[in-house]
């Protein structure tokens, strides 16, 4: 059945792709524009895409932000989406596997 497919195909693949277009490819690019400062176009980008998961919960929100930080670093060192869109489909893979498995 098709439809058993696609929330993980949402999760994985495509919550990934915009998000990191969104926020490390656009938003990034924009700051970095008028902030010449790396740390703070990585923080800043950080914030904005854990305010995006507020819907999942404000603590949930606050616990994503290091992880942000880390597909900044990401975007920044490698001066690629690649490496965060591969690191944000890997840990949404992870925890829904993750979650899966304690649903038994």
């Amino acid at each position: 059945d098709i439809r058993m497919w696609g929330y993980p195909l949402a999760v994985i693949v495509i919550g990934p792709l915009s998000e990191e277009i969104v926020c490390r490819g656009w938003l990034f690019a924009g700051i970095a524009g008028r902030i010449r400062n790396p740390l703070w176009v990585i923080v800043l980008t950080a914030l904005f895409w854990a305010m995006v998961h507020t819907g999942q919960g404000f603590a949930k929100a606050a616990a994503l932000v290091p992880v942000g930080i880390d597909f900044g670093l990401m975007r920044h060192r490698y001066q690629s989406l690649w490496p965060s869109i591969c690191g944000h489909m890997l840990t949404n893979a992870l925890g829904l596997g993750y979650m899966t498995w304690l649903a038994g």
